[in-house]
């Protein structure tokens, strides 16, 4: 007798009908369109609004720190000293990192005719954006080291000499600074925070 849904058909005035379904508690169709209902409006500018606010916090603090602009320089660092060793190895050439106080490029250590190194202190084309490799660090931070140069199995050298020791690169921005380091004979390359 008393299922859960009945049908009845409604006569629309304009001779159209449609089945409505109707439920203990009533019609249905009113819950249904509530429940796809999506965002509203007001939703939607709310939460615009408060991500707005926060953003309008969080973005001078990180800019004003330099900590999270002076580490994300240095993890890109690390990852350009080992992209430069894979290329150096890929290319069987020898590269230079070479080092300056607001920016770093990669060039030929020898002048060997090839297309990835036409002459000797050429800046390299950097294969993945066709690109000079050329660096420009961010406003306020600097990069103190030695140009270092990787041989064709990515190890660092200085003129042809694998080195003895550690080569340091270090960057600096307001109060805080990161190290970048290569091993010796292996060239493994490490980032710590003094």
């Amino acid at each position: 007798m008393f299922g859960y849904y009945s049908q009845s058909v409604r006569i629309m005035p304009t001779g159209g009908a449609f089945p409505l379904r109707q439920g203990i508690c009533g019609y249905r169709a009113k819950n249904t369109l509530k429940a796809m209902a999506g965002f509203t409006v007001m939703e939607l500018v709310m939460v615009i609004s408060i991500l707005g606010i926060v953003a309008a916090f969080a973005i001078p603090r990180w800019q004003a720190n330099g900590a999270y602009t002076v580490g994300y320089q240095a993890d890109r660092l690390l990852s350009d000293i080992r992209y430069i060793q894979s290329l150096a190895m890929a290319w069987g050439e020898n590269l230079r990192l070479d080092v300056s106080t607001g920016s770093y490029q990669v060039t030929c250590v020898n002048s060997s005719g090839t297309a990835a190194c036409g002459s000797a202190g050429d800046i390299i084309t950097d294969p993945l954006t066709n690109q000079p490799f050329n660096v420009t660090l961010d406003s306020g931070i600097t990069l103190a080291g030695i140009d270092t140069d990787f041989d064709k199995l990515g190890r660092p050298n200085s003129s042809g000499t694998l080195l003895s020791g550690a080569r340091t690169f270090t960057l600096s921005g307001g109060s805080n600074s990161w190290t970048v380091s290569t091993a010796p004979v292996t060239g493994f390359a490490s980032k710590s925070s003094p």
